[in-house]
């Protein structure tokens, strides 16, 4: 249990204590020492999954906070307009959030001066929830969630796909493993829409973002399986996908190609009726005229 030497060098230890986790080495110790020092790299280890972060904050398919070490926190914590507040920080970004955005998008209907005035009561009552005045950053007339103190799903998405990107382009040569290990993570990380089915409208533009995005990814994941003869695993993902988010019209297509592809036309066809019937069931449209493109062409 040292928790100081007089060689201490803080940023030297946040690195090591991110090479402990990794290689599995006093995980217990190297939490508590996390905690007890407040140690953070300066890369946050956004992909080590026993690193103690204060707050745990996911928005993919649900909303819920984990606070570190405060078994007493409960949900009913997490609600109300101061978490609406930190919803619309990261449904922006969560870095450098100009003010101004924040109260036009939370206080649309109502003048400038009370929405700043509503604002700035909003962050004071979400700092009280937290219990962490320096959990949020504002400088300079923008809001930024403290790095050190935030793991968010949407920034560990981003980074993991980024990394799988750059490993494909890169063409690192027996980086198969290593590619299919960090897309089973951007699997755990995207468990469905941004906030699930909140209305506001700053909610559904980063929904439509991240959709899109991961859609984007799952494509070119699905091209890198079917360049290296792994036909079965483009399928499994997309399958996996559609189980998060089962309205997302594209990963219908790309699963009707990679069936059709295979000489699988039944199969492509019984995807092509889960497409309309769950579109037509939840959302009350057809599907567009590019999935119809793709649906005809493969009945020939």
């Amino acid at each position: 249990n040292y928790s100081f030497t007089f060689w201490w060098q803080r940023r030297l230890m946040a690195r090591l204590a991110v090479i402990a986790l990794r290689s599995g080495i006093e995980p217990e110790y190297v939490k508590w020492l996390i905690v007890k020092r407040r140690l953070m790299p300066d890369e946050p280890p956004l992909d080590v999954e026993d690193w103690t972060w204060m707050f745990r904050v996911r928005t993919l398919g649900t909303f819920d906070i984990d606070w570190a070490g405060q078994a007493d926190r409960t949900k009913s914590k997490a609600q109300g307009r101061p978490i609406e507040l930190l919803q619309a920080v990261i449904a922006f970004g969560g870095r450098d959030v100009r003010v101004q955005k924040i109260a036009d998008a939370m206080w649309p209907h109502i003048d400038s001066d009370y929405a700043n005035r509503s604002f700035n009561t909003t962050l004071h009552r979400l700092r009280n929830i937290l219990g962490e005045e320096q959990a949020l950053i504002l400088e300079g007339g923008r809001l930024s969630l403290n790095p050190s103190f935030f793991w968010v799903d949407l920034w560990a998405l981003e980074q993991a796909m980024k990394q799988v990107s750059g490993m494909i382009a890169g063409g690192i040569a027996g980086s198969r493993d290593e590619i299919r290990a960090v897309v089973g993570k951007v699997m755990n990380i995207y468990q469905g829409a941004f906030l699930g089915d909140e209305e506001a409208s700053w909610a559904i533009g980063t929904r439509e973002q991240v959709r899109n995005r991961f859609t984007r990814f799952t494509s070119q994941i699905v091209n890198y399986f079917n360049a290296n003869d792994c036909q079965d695993e483009a399928i499994d993902l997309l399958e996996r996908g559609l189980e998060t988010d089962d309205r997302s019209e594209s990963l219908y297509r790309l699963l009707m190609l990679c069936h059709a592809e295979q000489g699988r036309k039944a199969e492509a066809i019984e995807i092509y009726n889960r497409c309309r019937t769950t579109l037509e069931g939840i959302l009350g449209v057809t599907p567009s005229p590019e999935t119809e493109k793709i649906y005809q062409q493969i009945r020939g």
